[in-house]
């Protein structure tokens, strides 16, 4: 017999969000600005080594950077299958051939940026990491003919308690940002 194995994702967000997410599950909305750290997808916590909690990362980044008061905050946890072809970052080989690809494709990577909105802060921060993230998956895809369904990083996110520092290089948390909604299950909510 053989067990499917399933991995806890947990999703901040706000009340109005929630109930939608609930009634119609997530969509992944294309924009024509900078993609977020990680790429397009929808974004959870999962479990880490971190002492912080994947539920305490999902509020701390809806405070942080969605701006909702934390009495206006819902925790989503699904169930990502486990069987998803994820990409770990935090694996040095990986990591090493993005670098090698970021810097290999590094004319295409500013030609893209300038066709680009800059509305959402990630290139007034500098952060080109989502268009590297989504160039690679798709040269990935291409060579070895298989679907990226995502990828996972340890990450940095202010904690709301201390918001006034807002930039660290060690990560406290776990992020997994999922681009095929298939591989997202059972939603809901945190109690």
């Amino acid at each position: 017999m053989v067990w499917k194995q399933l991995m806890f994702g947990f999703h901040g967000t706000g009340i109005d969000n929630a109930t939608k997410i609930m009634n119609n599950g997530f969509t992944i909305a294309k924009s024509n600005k900078v993609p977020n750290d990680l790429g397009t997808g929808v974004y959870f916590y999962i479990n880490s080594a971190f002492t912080f909690s994947p539920i305490m990362m999902a509020k701390n980044y809806s405070i942080v950077y969605k701006r909702i008061s934390k009495a206006k905050i819902t925790v989503l946890q699904a169930e990502i299958d486990e069987e998803a072809t994820l990409i770990d970052f935090d694996l040095k080989s990986n990591l090493i051939e993005l670098v090698k690809y970021r810097d290999a494709n590094f004319d295409k990577i500013k030609n893209i940026l300038n066709t680009v909105e800059k509305g959402n802060g990630l290139a007034a921060r500098g952060n080109l990491d989502g268009i590297v993230i989504e160039l690679f998956k798709t040269y990935l895809e291409e060579k070895y003919n298989v679907r990226v369904d995502g990828v996972k990083k340890n990450t940095f996110t202010p904690q709301h308690d201390l918001y006034k520092y807002k930039q660290s290089n060690m990560p406290n948390g776990r992020e997994l940002c999922v681009y095929n909604l298939n591989r997202i299950s059972n939603l809901k909510i945190c109690e």
